[in-house]
């Protein structure tokens, strides 16, 4: 059986040599050590890329690392989302 990681810990395995990208990450595990909801973290995470993609403003690791963070997670998703059906 493979145990799924948290957020934090994936991000805390990160290293990108974009100085700016780098930061993102950084502050992004600030906001999981503040106890931020992992899932608003990660969303606030891939908006911040999705702006530098918009821009040009990338690099090839970068956009490895937005594409990883885009994948879908069903898992997660589909919980979230099956909370609103019952309210």
């Amino acid at each position: 059986m493979r145990l799924k990681q948290s957020l934090k810990e994936i991000l805390e395995k990160v290293t990108l040599k974009n100085e700016a990208e780098q930061d993102l990450v950084n502050q992004a595990i600030v906001e999981l050590d503040k106890g931020e909801y992992d899932p608003k973290v990660q969303k606030q995470l891939r908006d911040a890329f999705n702006k530098l993609v918009l821009q040009g403003k990338i690099s090839k690791e970068g956009l490895s690392f937005f594409e990883e963070l885009s994948k879908p997670n069903f898992d997660v998703d589909l919980a979230l989302s099956s909370m609103t059906w019952f309210n």
